[in-house]
């Protein structure tokens, strides 16, 4: 199995496209993280790899996916409500 090691970490989530409020951000620690909402849990997911550079976070209660894609050091998703995507994303490195 490859591994999520690019994804560790703390991020903002900085909205790109479509619907996505301000005030996410995620905790990934190797292949599990949670998203946060303003300082609120939303749910836990799982870190799924399918290559050095390309990951899908599931989560556990909701049926959401990020899509997500590590290129030239940026970390760009997808949010997909059962298949259909509904936003992009870039993953912003949260430093402290």
């Amino acid at each position: 199995m490859t591994s999520a090691a690019p994804l560790t970490g703390s991020w903002r989530v900085a909205r790109r496209a479509g619907l996505l409020t301000p005030g996410f951000t995620k905790r990934i620690t190797g292949h599990v993280g949670a998203t946060y909402h303003l300082g609120q849990l939303v749910d836990r997911f799982d870190v799924i790899t399918y290559s050095a550079t390309e990951f899908e976070l599931r989560y556990r209660h909701w049926p959401v996916r990020d899509r997500i894609h590590v290129r030239n050091g940026r970390c760009m998703g997808q949010g997909r409500v059962f298949g259909v995507p509904f936003c992009t994303f870039e993953l912003v490195a949260v430093s402290g």
